[in-house]
């Protein structure tokens, strides 16, 4: 499932919560790179991966 990732945005968000489901599968690895990143007016943060 993760060879079909080539880039991922992300967009993080001031908020606190609980836990939760993790974004991708815990046991399998995925090498990713950071590209960009941006914080926004509203204080979210952005982040752009793609694959190394």
């Amino acid at each position: 499932m993760l060879d079909l990732i080539d880039e991922l945005w992300v967009y993080a968000f001031p908020v606190i919560v609980g836990g939760g489901k993790p974004y991708l599968p815990v046991r399998e690895e995925l090498r990713l790179r950071l590209v960009e990143h941006r914080s926004l007016a509203s204080g979210t943060m952005f982040r752009r991966y793609v694959r190394s």
